[in-house]
């Protein structure tokens, strides 16, 4: 199907790639009707949630079991989570960005008290064009819009991401930030697994990525 593609699956779990603009669940919340789809007899627990415009990997399990084992990876931090972003400014070669993060309405925002939830994640340029910049991010936390609104505040919004400083939009409603590399162990092996999915093919994102170490 158009919408997502299967990276890998077996009884617990399957791991996909979506396209940007593309959303996992609808407003009510439920599974996108693809989804049911792809995987007819079971049931579909989303582990890990990226944003509509956001393009890449995402892991769904088939049983509440499986669910849970693996969000407790994820919330303890033993998952790595690589992005690749292509940004309107440039932020410096290498770094970490630090910040509290809350939620107000449908955004993210950065506050300097109590309120907000401690968000870190690490940034390295690796490379640039004409008018932009190519960084690869690696997640520390999760939290909600995190990569679109610590990078927005540090200067660097994404491409495409008027919803967070960027002049224009992207063609289709998405934004130039793709989930390209996740790292975690099976829930029930216990095997270190660590997939990889390409960028949107586009002219922009097929320079970056001859960038790339």
């Amino acid at each position: 199907m158009e919408n997502f593609q299967i990276i890998y699956s077996d009884k617990h779990l399957a791991i996909l790639t979506k396209n940007a603009g593309v959303a996992i669940q609808s407003q009510e919340q439920s599974i996108h009707s693809d989804l049911s789809q792809l995987f007819p007899n079971q049931s579909i627990f989303l582990v890990n949630r990226i944003d509509q415009p956001v393009s890449g990997l995402f892991v769904i399990a088939f049983s509440e079991e499986i669910e849970r084992k693996l969000r407790t990876q994820w919330e303890t931090q033993q998952v790595v989570k690589n992005y690749l972003a292509i940004c309107e400014k440039e932020i410096g070669v290498q770094g970490e960005l630090h910040h509290q993060l809350t939620k107000v309405g449908n955004k993210a925002k950065v506050v300097l008290d109590s309120s907000g939830k401690p968000s870190t994640l690490a940034f390295q340029l690796f490379g640039k064009s004409e008018k932009y910049f190519g960084y690869h991010i690696q997640l520390i936390t999760g939290r909600f819009h995190q990569i679109r609104a610590q990078m927005a505040h540090a200067g660097a919004p994404i491409k495409g991401d008027l919803k967070y400083g960027a002049k224009r939009s992207n063609p289709g409603g998405g934004i130039s930030l793709h989930s390209f590399q996740i790292e975690f162990k099976h829930p029930v092996s216990s095997e270190k697994m660590k997939f990889e999915a390409n960028p949107p093919k586009d002219n922009l994102w097929d320079f970056f990525k001859t960038l790339l170490p």
